[in-house]
């Protein structure tokens, strides 16, 4: 029985750990965006561009929701 218990809760951790370096990531990646969007001396479509950065952010969104699950 707690075998099974350590092995459940060695688990949850490392599906943590997974979830804190996608949510890194997906930040890394809005921050990076956000840097190309404003250094930029090409012409950029804004609606284009919040159209990805909301997506990114929904991506992250939904990860930090099964992070609390977690």
């Amino acid at each position: 029985m707690e075998q099974n218990r350590i092995k459940k809760q060695t688990s949850l951790i490392e599906r943590e750990d997974t979830l804190l370096e996608q949510i890194d990531t997906y930040q890394q990646l809005l921050s990076a965006s956000w840097r190309l969007f404003w250094s930029s001396e090409e012409p950029i479509h804004f609606p284009t561009a919040k159209q990805m950065l909301l997506a990114l952010r929904t991506v992250e969104r939904s990860i930090e929701d099964e992070l609390l699950d977690v």
